[in-house]
């Protein structure tokens, strides 16, 4: 039994009620339930399943992101001693999708014609100045061996290995890397 401050009306003071351990160890740590429970709730992975075992197979993996955010927030903050730069939950869960989606599945080219641009699009100006960042590539969609496919681009670009002008790029990761028989830059960046 321990000791827990509770308000009583009539003296109008906080007085000391004896509870049951288990009920103030619950009392103490309830602020993390709560937060999960409340950032589980902006950015639901709900389905709609008759199936139960789903339903509790998609609350596992909320959960487990939610707590993985939590986690690397944290760490984070004990690491660069700064909460501003960290990527939001959003974000987060947004990086844990992409790499469950494109990890260990072979690419596979689409059907059909290609898209054209519309004429809205071709009368809108081009307003990008300089050169465009490459988009980051998923780590765990680099490393993972499968269906990584060098083909020939038409432009010339920097190799994400080694720096140097480049037309082969990988079809998974839509990154620009060297294959000659100095440099194996597309075997090196896959491992």
């Amino acid at each position: 039994m321990k000791l827990n401050p509770r308000w009583d009306r009539k003296q109008r003071k906080s007085v000391m009620v004896k509870v049951p351990s288990i009920v103030h160890n619950y009392n103490m740590h309830m602020g993390g339930v709560d937060l999960n429970n409340m950032l589980s709730g902006l950015y639901r992975v709900s389905h709609k399943s008759r199936n139960w075992t789903k339903a509790v197979f998609f609350w596992v993996i909320a959960t487990a992101a939610t707590n993985g955010w939590l986690l690397y927030r944290r760490e984070y903050e004990v690491f660069s001693r700064q909460k501003s730069d960290s990527i939001d939950l959003l974000a987060f869960m947004t990086s844990i999708s992409e790499s469950l989606c494109l990890t260990n599945k072979a690419l596979t080219p689409q059907r059909g014609r290609r898209k054209e641009r519309t004429v809205e699009e071709a009368a809108e100006p081009n307003t990008s100045t300089g050169a465009r960042s490459m988009p980051p590539v998923v780590q765990d969609a680099q490393k993972d061996k499968v269906a990584h496919w060098p083909d020939v681009g038409e432009k010339r670009r920097r190799c994400r290995h080694c720096s140097k002008l480049c037309f082969v790029y990988c079809i998974k990761c839509n990154a620009p890397l060297l294959m000659s028989k100095a440099r194996k830059c597309f075997q090196l960046f896959h491992k």
